[in-house]
């Protein structure tokens, strides 16, 4: 059985593991298989430089990301599930922002956040 099989065991819906994916070229790279998220989801990223979270949305979701240091990178890859039009946010408790995503149905959407300062997310696109 694959690290990587979905199927394992089910995903918690609140909160996220952390399962070592392939490392990048500085060997820290984190990939979180969330598989279907719901309404929130946490993402504690202390102690993880560069992560990728995939993860299926199928409710308005909110993620909640604690843990940054500066210079921090995490990659987001959302899809949307059959009916499409989820939205997303991203919050650290005190601010939320709107997530771009595209509403097709069965379509993804990725971003690239960097935080600068161990504070501020900024989302490239």
């Amino acid at each position: 059985m694959s690290q990587f099989d979905s199927t394992a065991r089910p995903r918690p819906q609140a909160a996220v593991e952390f399962i070592e994916g392939p490392p990048g070229r500085d060997g820290s790279t984190h990939f979180v298989a969330a598989g279907e998220i719901g309404a929130a989801l946490a993402l504690d990223l202390a102690g993880r430089n560069d992560t990728l979270l995939v993860a299926t949305l199928t409710a308005n979701a909110t993620i909640t990301v604690s843990g940054l240091t500066a210079g921090a990178q995490f990659r987001l890859l959302l899809k949307q599930d059959t009916p499409g039009g989820r939205t997303a946010s991203l919050t650290d408790g005190t601010s939320t922002l709107a997530l771009p995503l595209n509403p097709a149905a069965g379509d993804s959407t990725v971003l690239d956040c960097v935080s600068p300062n161990g504070t501020d997310i900024v989302i490239q696109l």
